[in-house]
């Protein structure tokens, strides 16, 4: 059905502020992680969204970072969610939080993390771009990361606003 077609209904987070990322678990469509601007910070569901779980003061805690925009949800059921210059990771639905180490980009424009990208088959693949259009790749869910494009590559890929990538 198309997106006019289909009934839609609040679920519940009305207090978290502006939604500004949404991502369902690729292995069960009941959970659903959400991040919220305004002081919403991160939360989850399991059960379709009748109750939701906070999981923000985990996050900060933990890595001390207190800005979220996006969360992406690996096939392995790691959670990342990017900030302002950061990405942070959890394995265990949010009750601990670590930073992943990567340098986005040199440049402080750059810096702001676009999009993650996961292998469809080998969970350990994923890929990351910032708002440049830099494009970084790891092979170990996020533990290290490397460059995948020159310079050259990367304006083509910017122009192009090209993102996918193949396997």
């Amino acid at each position: 059905k198309a997106a006019h077609e289909i009934e839609w209904q609040s679920i519940g987070l009305a207090a978290n502020g502006w939604m500004r990322s949404i991502c369902v678990d690729p292995n069960n469509e009941d959970i659903l992680w959400t991040v919220a601007d305004g002081g919403g910070g991160i939360v989850y569901t399991e059960n379709g969204g009748r109750s939701w779980k906070d999981v923000t003061y985990n996050a900060i805690r933990d890595t001390k970072c207190t800005s979220f925009a996006y969360v992406f949800v690996n096939h392995d059921g790691t959670v990342f969610v990017a900030g302002s210059y950061s990405v942070i990771k959890s394995r265990d639905n949010g009750e601990t939080w670590k930073r992943v180490k990567i340098d986005l980009s040199a440049r402080d424009s750059g810096k702001y993390l676009n999009w993650i990208e996961f292998h469809p088959t080998r969970s350990n693949i994923m890929y990351l771009i910032n708002f440049l259009g830099d494009v970084f790749k790891s092979v170990d869910t996020g533990e290290t990361w490397g460059h995948v494009f020159e310079e050259k590559e990367r304006k083509t890929l910017v122009n192009n606003r090209s993102y996918r990538i193949k396997g």
